[in-house]
């Protein structure tokens, strides 16, 4: 499959997922994980679309580790995917998910709140990120929540934050 993703044989990835389903082999983290790396590399949207796909099935699980959560949200967010953002904050949030959110993985969910256009959950994810006595915002997850604000139009609220931070 890696091959295939490396050659952006979207006919030939599928191929291999077909012979995985014959087998009664579901998709584990490895092979999601490599079809979302190749759906951001995908030069046609449609080829992208296709490799996202893998989401709709109900064997795929996206909140097994915080690895394959960060490649689905990071492909999602990528190409704009709300649909598939929408359903693995879902997962996030339910009782079943086993992630265990590092730094780079509350950056990541509170970009998918501002393609969403979520901007308050956008900063309840920022909040949430910082009751973690082991966790501590990195510049970038602190330019995420910015950016969450200013798109969602919350100036004065995204110079706040900026201003609280800064000397940190």
């Amino acid at each position: 499959l890696s091959c295939a993703a490396k050659a952006m044989d979207v006919s030939e990835m599928w191929a291999i997922i077909a012979q995985m389903d014959s087998r009664d082999l579901s998709p584990d983290s490895y092979i999601v994980a490599i079809m979302m790396q190749a759906s951001r590399k995908a030069p046609k949207v449609q080829q992208a679309m296709r490799m996202l796909a893998i989401l709709d099935r109900p064997d795929v699980k996206i909140c097994e580790d915080e690895v394959v959560f960060n490649c689905v949200l990071d492909a999602c967010i990528a190409r704009r995917d709300r649909h598939h953002l929408d359903r693995a904050l879902r997962e996030y949030n339910s009782e079943a998910s086993k992630v265990r959110p590092t730094t780079r993985t509350y950056g990541l969910m509170i970009k998918a709140c501002a393609v969403l256009g979520r901007t308050q959950d956008a900063l309840a994810v920022w909040n949430e990120m910082l009751r973690h006595d082991d966790l501590r915002p990195n510049d970038i997850t602190l330019g995420c929540a910015i950016d969450a604000l200013v798109e969602g139009r919350a100036i004065d609220e995204a110079l706040a934050l900026f201003q609280e931070w800064k000397g940190r």
